[in-house]
């Protein structure tokens, strides 16, 4: 599946979107922010080319959530250049 190409800011929106409208926990993680994405200088294995380096401040049962989103986003994303 190719990546579509967005920008940090537009990827950020969709993970935002995302966690916002996540069900998980009866929707307690709602309110937790969205990590930002960072270029990397080589793409993983995968061919994704950003990373995050640390998930917004939010409870701690939702860091397992959130992070799911931010996989879903890697396998779909790749910040344009």
């Amino acid at each position: 599946m190719e990546r579509q190409l967005v920008t940090a800011d537009e990827l950020r929106a969709v993970m935002l979107d995302q966690i916002h409208r996540n069900a998980e926990l009866d929707g307690d993680c709602r309110e937790c922010g969205a990590p930002a994405p960072v270029p990397v200088d080589w793409p993983d294995e995968s061919g994704c080319n950003w990373t995050v380096h640390q998930i917004p401040a939010c409870p701690s049962e939702c860091i397992d959530a959130v992070t799911r989103i931010v996989d879903n986003a890697k396998a779909r994303f790749n910040l344009r250049n």
